[in-house]
């Protein structure tokens, strides 16, 4: 067989270095005792919304949860624009860095290797494009194109976004393409740090690539390195369709708010999103909670106006009208 891919087995690339301590050339803190594992302890009833409450449940929703600003009310959400960081997608870009890690992990792994098709072991190290490096080992099976192995990423940097810890992939090639059919992730406690936040996740997604669109599964914790709240994702799924400079992405799914509850996600309408920024410009969600007076679930139904800019319309009664109606918001408010 010619293909870079294909081999007489089974191949192992093996990728063992010294951890790298971070920038500046820090300790490391290697003797210091972290916790390994998130749990959700929050409210696990249906969330009821309100006024007070609709536009966090909604842009936590979006972000995998809230940066923990004091908002209280619509009346107290600032209608001149944010002075904060925007808040990124905080299940899409952890899930796309790991994926693309692995594939950088396996174009290393062959240039390494040459011509030899047989069991290898090799020492590489994987550079983030924008700093920090990873650790890792992965297994192929030339005949059916399945793979599976390890990652651990040290300050590792793509798209201005770092992560640090570990996660277990596992999933299967196109022997044709070399393309990622579909990669599942486990990991425990992976720090991911953006501009001046960091905040910590634990579970697994899965990555489906078709054609034309990206379906990500996920079943995910969250904790906020601001306020320390771990917020869960359950059963939620995005599908992503890339067009150049943005991105055309689905929501359905599960939120936990550990103050609130839960509620049910749809997207009314497909979000618009910069793929730089990954700030939505245009837009429909909506969040069901738990049943009202008139009998029909509570609701929050997120529109986004334009890049950065939303508002928030609430049914706090269930009978199915939008009775009140935010100032309009902004994503780095959040």
């Amino acid at each position: 067989m010619t293909h870079q891919w294909m081999m007489k087995g089974v191949w192992v690339v093996v990728i063992a270095i010294l951890i790298f301590t971070g920038c500046g050339g820090g300790g490391g803190g290697t003797n210091a005792v972290s916790p390994t594992s998130l749990s959700y302890t929050g409210s696990t009833d249906r969330a009821i919304i309100t006024d007070s409450n609709a536009a966090e449940i909604a842009v936590g929703a979006v972000n995998g949860g809230t940066s923990g600003n004091p908002l209280t009310g619509f009346a107290a959400l600032s209608e001149g624009g944010g002075t904060s960081d925007t808040q990124r997608l905080r299940v899409y870009a952890p899930a796309t860095i790991m994926q693309n890690a692995v594939a950088d992990l396996k174009t290393v792994s062959l240039h390494e290797m040459g011509a030899e098709r047989t069991l290898v072991t090799e020492q590489e190290t994987i550079y983030g494009p924008c700093g920090g490096q990873a650790t890792g080992i992965i297994q192929v099976d030339d005949v059916t194109g399945a793979f599976s192995g390890s990652l651990t990423f040290s300050s590792y940097c793509e798209s201005n976004v770092s992560l640090n810890g570990s996660t277990d992939f596992s999933g299967k090639i196109n022997l044709s393409t070399d393309e990622i059919v579909n990669a599942s992730f486990g990991f425990s406690y992976l720090t991911c740090t953006e501009s001046s936040e960091t905040y910590i996740i634990d579970g697994t997604l899965v990555i489906v690539n078709h054609p034309a669109n990206m379906a990500i599964t996920v079943d995910m914790l969250f904790q906020d390195g601001i306020g320390g709240d771990v917020f869960w994702i359950k059963d939620y799924q995005m599908d992503v369709v890339e067009t150049g400079p943005t991105m055309s992405m689905t929501i359905f799914g599960n939120f936990y708010s550990p103050q609130y509850g839960y509620v049910v996600l749809s997207t009314q309408q497909a979000l618009v999103v910069d793929t730089t920024d990954q700030v939505p410009s245009a837009g429909i969600l909506i969040a069901e909670g738990e049943n009202g007076s008139a009998g029909g679930p509570t609701m929050a139904r997120l529109t986004c106006l334009s890049a950065g800019l939303f508002k928030v319309e609430t049914d706090t009664d269930g009978d199915g009208d939008y009775d009140t109606v935010s100032v309009d918001l902004f994503w780095d408010d959040f």
